[in-house]
């Protein structure tokens, strides 16, 4: 359940309903529609990602007014071809018009050639929308596309996803017997997600043994319990599994916990199999390390920088402190890993993250469909683009499914080692 990613949204989704509106101004839809095909010709070929729900920000509907079509294409196409299948198809009663027009937008959309750049029809956007409630039924894995192929993000903790065995970099081959391949992280989701207590079966490979497996999990339903604390010895072990709302409010109350025992010397902050989420929640939680500054760049398609800043609450700086990160690392995850080894507040122990560093604006468009659309992308501090390249580790230590099988985690347990010299 694509974090898998997550993300687990960056950014607050402000849902506006203007496409009405929109269509009547720019009534030839047909143009529309056109462009679609104009996409479809160019590249149907893209797959497309759907979670880290991450980074997502209000979209206001955006002037069009401006758009010609280029290069001598025809806007008479998509009709033609319409009318072709109608006056001609030997069986027209399996022509289905409004899957044809999903279809044609899809295909426009898809010619950007992102897989963060989604067009969703009515059935994509309503399972999207439950997502983003934070309760759902479904195995509780964050998915995207990575590398062409249907990858796990992260496994979510404690869900049928773990508790089966899925780990961060599994690649889906099938679902139910159907193959993966070309199909969209939106289509999967909901081909993965259903009632609780149904069952779904998937055929996974496993890159780090070249193992293939097929699972067969039953769908519960998934809370995101976001922040998990626990002490061992003098080392606080904070665990995020997402920046939803309430992850600020109860990692401030933890962080309130670690000044007032004096027995602590130190922290590991484990952000593995973290898909994302919230932005403003990575920004807060990296502000308990570091003081001033910037905390996280923002660039546009006009390579403008934004740079989003440390709030100034930085009561955990002289906490010396590990970071755990995997490739279930994503989106929010990596920008707060990043500032603090930027910042040199932390080292980072594990595996390199998932490199998912984008920001996605998402509209409803008014008849229950939507699109989401990559608008940016983000940067540590120190200019490190985080999108595909995903942040490095200052150690790197491996945790193989031998490991998971025999409870060892020999990353957290460098993590202590480190704090204990």
């Amino acid at each position: 359940m694509d974090t898998n990613t997550n993300e687990y949204i960056q950014n607050k989704v402000h849902k506006k309903r203007k496409f009405k509106e929109y269509l009547r101004k720019y009534s030839p839809i047909l143009f529309v529609i056109i462009f679609f095909i104009i996409g479809l010709l160019i590249g149907q070929s893209g797959n497309i990602y759907l979670y880290s729900n991450d980074n997502i920000n209000n979209c206001d509907n955006s002037d069009t007014s401006n758009i010609q079509v280029k290069n001598g294409l025809d806007e008479t196409k998509y009709m033609e071809i319409l009318n072709l299948l109608k006056s001609k198809y030997y069986d027209p009663t399996k022509i289905d018009y409004n899957k044809a027009f999903d279809g044609a937008l899809s295909g426009m959309v898809a010619s950007a050639g992102d897989p963060y750049t989604v067009y969703f029809d009515k059935e994509l956007a309503a399972s999207f929308n439950e997502e983003m409630s934070g309760s759902f039924s479904g195995i509780g894995a964050e998915i995207g596309i990575k590398d062409g192929s249907l990858t796990v993000v992260a496994p979510l903790k404690d869900t049928p996803a773990e508790k089966a065995g899925i780990m961060a970099g599994d690649i889906i081959l099938k679902i139910n017997d159907e193959d993966t391949q070309g199909m969209s992280s939106d289509v999967a989701v909901s081909k993965i997600r259903g009632e609780r207590g149904t069952q779904v079966r998937l055929t996974i490979y496993r890159p780090s043994d070249q193992s293939t497996k097929e699972l067969s999990i039953v769908r519960d339903e998934i809370i995101v319990q976001s922040v998990d604390y626990k002490k061992k010895d003098n080392i606080a072990i904070i665990s995020i599994s997402s920046f939803n709302d309430t992850t600020s409010s109860k990692f401030k109350e933890i962080a309130s916990e670690i000044i007032a025992d004096k027995d602590i010397k130190s922290i590991i902050l484990d952000l593995r199999n973290n898909p994302g989420g919230y932005l403003d929640t990575a920004i807060d939680i990296a502000s308990y390390w570091i003081r001033s500054g910037v905390i996280v760049q923002e660039r546009d398609r006009n390579n403008q920088i934004t740079k989003h800043n440390a709030i100034g609450n930085p009561i955990l700086e002289n906490y010396p402190t590990v970071v755990l990160i995997n490739q279930g690392s994503a989106s929010a995850s990596e920008i707060l890993s990043g500032a603090l080894k930027d910042y040199k507040k932390a080292t980072l122990v594990g595996k390199k993250t998932f490199g998912k560093g984008s920001v996605q604006e998402y509209q409803e468009l008014g008849d229950g469909t939507a699109i989401k659309i990559t608008v940016a992308e983000w940067l540590t501090p120190n200019g490190i683009n985080i999108n595909k390249n995903g942040i490095e580790p200052d150690i790197e230590v491996d945790y193989t499914e031998q490991d998971f099988q025999k409870n060892i985690d020999p990353q957290l347990n460098k993590a202590i080692e480190i704090l204990t010299k």
